[in-house]
């Protein structure tokens, strides 16, 4: 009477897999237990004749006591499908023996042949990624398959990734992908959940759903998955399918930060930096910042950068500064660029050059940092740098005016009123002006001050001169002081 390998239960000659466990059933030859292929019609140990299929018996069963890595090769040779599989682990790993990946495949396929579905998932990952294996998509997926009708979740989401994805030219299959997804979430898998996580919040493959996206997010976090952690805490923060709850974000991202996860290191740092949830703390807000800025994270150095920059919560260095921007810069970061271009056009960390400083204030500009476009406009309209040039100071700072940046927009104004590049005209002049002025522009509010007092494109108002020259003076703007004390008003 056969048996089945895993737990022991009488088998049927003809049985595929053991109706006990549910696993595959290997054929071996009944002389010497060796492992056979399906279609084997001769042992290749022992040379016997296979005339049907056997399985091994239970007295043939090796026994599970390896705890070296030649026990672990001793039982591999002799047919044990968990030893074979931990073998292409170690190879893989470089664990116990020195790493090789074609010797790991080696042994993963042999245990893959017969059924071992841990071992059919590396194979399958394998033939993907080309390591141990001639990359081959059409065989990865294959291998990938036969793992995951065995339930195998590891297979079933990487299935999943591939067909959501249509790498290497699979044919691309939504609903399967999510299909898979399914399967494996259902089964707990973590990463499948996680992804159904963000699938269910982007909405970009099924309807968008919140509460969907956190309960699987949650599901995610509470097996400890770092990154559904994290992304639970953004749910808490913004109120993603529940409700906002800073200190609940706060306790995520603080297990998410502590498993080394970049963006909840980055989250923590700037709740207590600003003290949304926990108590505001600046020197724990650049210890995490700083975590994530060792991380390459370009966010975090540009925040930490401003935090030395500016001496907030520590003492101030320039130096220091201008090194977080630079490693933001160098991922074409724009902020980071923007930073940079900054610091060479003012010689704030000691090196002024006006070259460097118009390559970083381009390099940003060309993504949209209105702030490099702005200081690029003044580059021109001074001369600092380049060739002092009106024209395109006019288009540099209109560029940035488009997008609403108030000193562009007050520049704007300012060239139109007193004709400077561009011909006068007060009605842009005035256009433009109060944009600014909206926004509380010192400079703007005084220029419209000083044209509604002469009539310059508008009709004289005194009245609305000295409105206009207080709400500028209140903001310290010195030139507006001064005009009102000329003029005899109160401040």
């Amino acid at each position: 009477m056969p048996y089945c390998k895993k737990c022991g239960a009488s088998l049927e000659n003809g049985d595929k897999f053991c109706s006990t466990c549910g696993t595959a059933v290997a054929k071996a030859c009944n002389k010497c237990g060796n492992p056979l292929k399906d279609d084997a019609k001769f042992c290749g140990k022992c040379g016997c004749p296979v005339d049907e299929l056997v399985v091994v018996k239970k007295d043939t069963i090796p026994q599970k006591n390896y705890t070296t890595p030649e026990s672990i090769i001793e039982a591999a040779k002799n047919g044990d499908l968990e030893a074979q599989n931990i073998l292409g682990d170690m190879y893989r790993e470089g664990i116990g023996v020195t790493q090789d990946f074609y010797q790991a495949a080696d042994w993963y396929q042999k245990a893959a042949d017969y059924g071992k579905k841990e071992s059919q998932y590396w194979i399958g990952k394998m033939y993907l990624t080309g390591e141990g294996k001639i990359q081959d998509v059409t065989k990865a997926v294959e291998w990938l398959q036969k793992s995951a009708a065995q339930g195998y979740t590891d297979a079933q989401y990487y299935l999943g990734l591939i067909l959501e994805s249509g790498y290497e030219g699979v044919p691309r299959d939504i609903n399967k992908a999510f299909g898979w997804y399914m399967k494996a979430a259902g089964l707990g898998n973590a990463d499948a959940q996680n992804r159904l996580g963000i699938l269910y919040g982007n909405g970009k493959v099924v309807p968008q759903d919140y509460k969907q996206s956190f309960n699987w997010y949650l599901k995610a976090a509470m097996q400890g998955h770092a990154s559904a952690q994290s992304s639970i805490g953004d749910c808490f923060r913004e109120g993603w399918g529940t409700a906002v709850d800073y200190y609940k974000a706060a306790t995520w991202y603080y297990k998410a930060a502590n498993q080394g996860d970049t963006i909840a290191q980055y989250n923590l740092g700037i709740m207590n930096l600003l003290g949304q949830g926990i108590q505001k703390d600046k020197t724990k807000a650049a210890f995490w910042l700083g975590k994530a800025a060792e991380q390459n994270d370009p966010d975090a150095q540009n925040e930490l950068g401003l935090m030395y920059e500016l001496g907030d919560g520590m003492p101030q260095d320039m130096h220091r500064a201008f090194e977080l921007y630079q490693k933001s810069a160098n991922q074409n970061n724009a902020t980071g660029q923007f930073k940079v271009g900054f610091f060479y056009l003012f010689g704030l960390a000691g090196i002024q050059d006006n070259s460097l400083a118009l390559m970083w204030l381009q390099k940003a500009a060309e993504q949209g940092e209105k702030r490099a476009i702005h200081n690029l406009g003044t580059m021109y309209f001074e001369g600092e740098g380049v060739p002092q040039n009106y024209s395109i100071a006019h288009d540099w700072y209109m560029k940035a005016a488009m997008t609403g940046f108030t000193d562009s927009e007050s520049m704007l104004g300012y060239m139109y009123a007193t004709g400077t590049g561009v011909p006068s005209d007060y009605s842009k002049a005035q256009q433009w002006l109060l944009k600014a002025a909206d926004k509380n522009d010192a400079r703007s509010l005084y220029i419209l001050s000083l044209m509604y007092k002469d009539g310059l494109g508008v009709r004289m108002n005194y009245s609305m001169a000295v409105s206009y020259a207080r709400k500028a003076a209140n903001l310290g703007y010195a030139p507006a002081i001064e005009s009102l004390r000329e003029w005899g008003v109160r401040q």
